[in-house]
């Protein structure tokens, strides 16, 4: 496997020693629903990158965990014996040798974890937060918003909808996103439910995880523009941002998308075409964080807003806020970056997140990781390790 490796000059122990894929699963009290299909678990898989000199870094990624963790497996040889300091360029490479098989999806999430966890290991080599390595500011605006209105099981998917609203403004959360995908009346009646409960001054976001076509996407966001939304979010299949476009022009609501963005190359596919008014890339499967860094910029010179999408144990949370301190330094306005924080039951995030300083109320306020790297210890969920 070594002959796939890029030379490296690196001496000085950053040199990348191992690359390990783990997975982390727990199960959940009672499943939860989205448009596309119900969770039963909360487990991802996890790359943890050491160095010669010991210093380990890790990085998250999303996408359907075993494969995950196969696919990091598969990427590991490219960065054995590379710096992490020189993780771009090496990253770079591995993509460019890999595309043949999976410009998206598993095999970017992959590339995403090892890359967020050389990040994390260069900035803990340096002692300082990743963002510091990025140039992030050190006390960036940002605005959590709550992503736990999932579905139940039952005759009325929708119906705690208004109990869990109230639950989660209690909590300290000004913003909630509710799961729509039912159909456009049913997904009507859930956001008079959400907002019935609101009250003004709350955000809410509806978030319909592309389960409409093109004729009922044009109908849902004519019936739902009556209503006081801060954005809808995925009507469509990520695969035609063209579609997303054409609604785009003739629509009220503002338009949200992109988690499903694999590089900058499809960043840049979205902004082209005109896709959304916000564009919402995660991290963990765009690229880690310096490709997400780069589809900022791209963002920023297109006029676009970026809200990353983060779902996962709390390894991406944790880089997604350093990430949010080079977003809040793109000059459009003062305005706060929306960090989306993932409220659903999860055992393995609450065992990672327990007393930190950064998390508070649960997510309902967040601040940025001040310890080395990304300021999270996954050591402390070894007892949800798997694989």
């Amino acid at each position: 496997m070594s002959s796939i490796r890029p030379a490296t000059s690196a001496d000085d122990g950053s040199e990348i020693a191992a690359v390990e894929a783990h997975v982390y699963s727990a199960p959940l009290s009672r499943p939860v629903g989205f448009a596309q299909g119900w969770v039963e678990r909360r487990e991802a898989a996890v790359a943890r990158v050491v160095t010669a000199g010991g210093t380990a870094g890790w990085g998250e990624a999303y996408a359907p965990a075993r494969p995950a963790a196969a696919a990091i497996a598969t990427v590991a040889p490219h960065y054995l014996g590379c710096s992490v300091f020189e993780r771009v360029a090496v990253g770079r490479s591995a993509y460019h040798r890999l595309r043949d098989y999976g410009r998206s999806g598993v095999l970017c999430a992959a590339l995403s974890a090892v890359a967020t966890a050389c990040c994390d290991a260069a900035a803990r080599a340096l002692g300082v937060p990743a963002w510091a390595l990025l140039g992030g500011r050190a006390r960036p605006a940002l605005r959590p918003y709550a992503s736990g209105l999932f579905f139940a099981p039952g005759d009325d998917p929708t119906a705690h909808y208004a109990e869990t609203t109230r639950a989660l403004l209690d909590a300290g959360f000004d913003g909630v996103k509710l799961k729509i995908g039912l159909g456009v009346e049913a997904d009507a009646r859930a956001v008079e439910r959400v907002l019935g409960a609101a009250g003004a001054g709350t955000a809410v976001m509806a978030d319909a995880n592309h389960a409409y076509d093109w004729v009922a996407a044009v109908a849902l966001e004519r019936r739902l523009a009556q209503y006081p939304l801060a954005w809808l979010e995925e009507p469509l299949s990520p695969e035609h941002p063209g579609a997303y476009a054409r609604l785009r022009e003739r629509a009220t609501l503002p338009l949200a998308g992109g988690e499903s963005l694999g590089t900058r190359h499809d960043g840049r596919a979205w902004l082209s075409a005109g896709a959304c008014d916000i564009l919402q890339p995660d991290l963990s499967l765009a690229g880690g964080l310096d490709e997400a860094v780069a589809i900022g910029a791209m963002a920023e010179a297109w006029e676009v807003r970026v809200a990353p999408h983060c779902f996962g144990l709390g390894i991406g949370l944790a880089a997604s806020l350093h990430w949010a301190a080079v977003l809040a330094s793109d000059g459009m306005g003062a305005e706060p970056v929306w960090i989306e924080v993932d409220t659903l039951e999860n055992p393995i995030r609450d065992a990672l997140l327990a007393d930190s300083a950064w998390f508070g109320a649960h997510g309902a306020t967040l601040a940025l990781p001040q310890g080395p790297g990304l300021g999270v210890d996954p050591e402390r969920i070894a007892a949800f390790r798997v694989v």
